[in-house]
Formats: structure tokens, sequence, C-alpha cells
């Protein structure tokens, strides 16, 4: 092809413009995982005794915002930090973190091993009884004392701890601001519960089951507390109140509704304005 036949070829063919592909969509980021509903902890007392617990931050806590209260909560006998598994997402809806705990007596909660208590057989030699875990409820209100600085501590006892509990609030240097015992009785063989009921220092709210002897074993004790700091709750007749703190768990909508409601008012009752 000549040149000047190809210069005018050039000139009279339009320029082909190539369409450019859209460019990819930004990837859109992946949806945050929730938030888990627990994170395991564990902690060295004093003994060597290795304490473990499950530590429920509250929403607040979760939206940056300082708790008010925190829960220790511990299991009844023969088992593990597990009891409250069910129980203390409800109180992280209210607002209050909770450090649910496995006490040196105890064996397990459904699958879940009493890691405390294993710790305790290899440390002190031996498994050890209810009265053995005493101390391990003022090592946990401390740890509480840590996790939530200037929070409310509300100690909360399920059974053989609620008799422990009623015990700690007898104690001066207690750190605990209220004590919430679920179906306490005389089970503690070199301490009468209902004596130290008669010292304690902060306000003890006492509950229990619906049966017959539940009431029977709990009722002595709220009745020895002085009646300033007495504070009780006793469920309808046929409810099916479970023992301990399981009680937080009646099937029965009215019923649960009326123990979550005397909890709400003796633990709000700690936050509201003065």
């Amino acid at each position: 092809m000549q040149p000047a036949f190809l210069a005018a070829f050039l000139v009279l063919v339009p320029p082909v413009h190539v369409a450019q592909a859209p460019a990819p969509a930004a990837p859109k980021p992946a949806p945050t995982a929730d938030a888990p509903a627990f994170v395991k902890q564990t902690k060295i007392m004093p003994d060597g005794v290795t304490m473990t617990a499950d530590w429920y931050p509250a929403e607040k806590a979760r939206a940056g915002r300082a708790p008010e209260v925190v829960i220790v909560a511990c299991h009844m006998a023969r088992a593990s930090r597990a009891e409250y598994r069910a129980i203390a997402p409800k109180f992280g809806a209210l607002g209050w973190d909770v450090l649910a705990i496995d006490q040196r007596s105890g064996e397990k909660f459904g699958d879940v091993v009493n890691e405390t208590a294993k710790s305790a057989t290899t440390a002190l030699g031996g498994t050890q009884g209810f009265q053995a875990a005493y101390g391990d409820l003022a090592f946990a209100v401390q740890w509480a004392r840590e996790l939530a600085p200037g929070a409310k501590v509300v100690l909360l006892g399920s059974s053989y701890s609620a008799s422990l509990a009623v015990r700690y609030a007898t104690s001066v240097d207690g750190k605990a601001d209220l004590v919430l015992a679920f179906s306490p009785s005389e089970c503690l063989n070199d301490w009468t519960v209902a004596n130290d009921a008669k010292s304690v220092r902060v306000p003890v709210f006492v509950t229990c089951g619906d049966g017959e002897r539940e009431k029977k074993n709990a009722e002595p004790i709220a009745e020895a507390l002085p009646a300033s700091f007495r504070r009780t709750f006793w469920p309808a007749a046929g409810v099916k109140a479970k023992h301990g703190a399981q009680s937080l768990l009646v099937a029965d909508a009215a019923a649960g509704e009326a123990v979550w409601k005397a909890v709400r008012e003796q633990v709000g009752a700690l936050v509201k304005p003065r």
C-alpha cells in the first residue's frame, strides 16, 4: 500500500474505542461474628489452686460503657460453673457482668467438668468438702472487683454455696455489696448458718425452690438475719421452682417473672441514684 493512500485511510477511519470492563466492586466486609457469650479465665489462688471461671461481659460492657453491677455466681454441690450457662445471659441482658466460678468442691454440670476441683485435688491431695470452698468466695469477689472496677459486686450462692455466701456476709473485710442466697441450708458440718446470719454486714436476699423441705431449710436462716438486712422471696406452692439458682429457670412464665422481679429489685437498689 502506498504511503499517501495509507495516510488517507488512517484519517478517514474513525478511531475504535474499546469499552473498559467495569471495575469490580469492592468486597463487602465479612459480617462481624457475635461476641462470645463468655470467656474462660483462670487465676491462681494463694494456696496454689487454679480457679477457673467463665466471664460474661454484659451488653453495656460490650458497648464500651462502664459496668454497674457484677454478679459472682457460685454453683451448687457436685456441680460446676456451667450451672449458669442458661442464667448468665439473662443477667447480661439486664446490664450486669457475671463471673461464674468453679469452686474447689464440685464435680461437673452437664458435660462441663469443675476444673478448680481438679486443680485442688492435684495441688492439695484429695477431694475438697463444702467448707474448704469458703475462701474461694472471697477470692472470686476480689477477682470480680479487678475485672469490673467500680461496679457493685453481688455474691450469688446456690445450695451449699448459698450457705457459704451467708457466712461471707459476716466478714469485716467483705467486699460484696449484696448476697443472693438461693436455697441455703444447714449443710456445713462445723458452722451453723443461722448463727452466722445474725451477724451479716450487707443485705442478704434469701429464696428457694417451692417444696416444703426447701422452705423449711431456708426460712430459719432468713429469719435469723437482722431485719435491716433481711430480704426474702418465697415462691408460690406448685410452681415447680427448682433447687438453688436453678429456680431462676422456672418454666412457668408468671412464676419465673416473680422471682426475677424480686432479684431485679434487690440488685437495682444498689445502683439507684441516691
